[in-house]
């Protein structure tokens, strides 16, 4: 059997389209985006990532202030949360002004708590 020219040329376009379409990134992508409410700083504060990822991120707070809250796609007080990339997440970390006021805790560690 003769292949012409023409035949040739489309078949290579056609393997050529076939394998480009196969040779996608695969997982999905999610957008990170933060907001932040106060004086503080969330890292990471935004970002692209691939379906599955597990990101932690840190709330920061400014001197004077500390993380009141997470909202939207997080949640509690804790200054680190763990997020699992399903779905786009839109992250609120909330800073309150508040004083640190360090206590001996009887081991030669001091322990600090913030109070307003």
């Amino acid at each position: 059997m003769r292949i012409t020219r023409t035949a040739a040329v489309v078949l290579g376009v056609i393997f050529l389209v076939s394998g480009l379409a196969c040779s996608g990134s695969g997982a999905a992508k999610y957008q990170l985006f933060t907001t932040v409410e106060g004086q503080g700083t969330v890292s990471p504060s935004s970002g692209a990532y691939a379906q599955g990822s597990v990101v932690t991120i840190t709330a920061v707070p400014a001197e004077g202030w500390r993380l009141a809250w997470w909202a939207g796609d997080a949640n509690g007080h804790a200054p680190n949360i763990s997020i699992t990339f399903d779905s786009d997440k839109h992250i609120y970390a909330y800073f309150e002004e508040g004083v640190m006021v360090p206590t001996p805790t009887g081991n030669s560690t001091i322990t600090a708590t913030i109070t307003p």
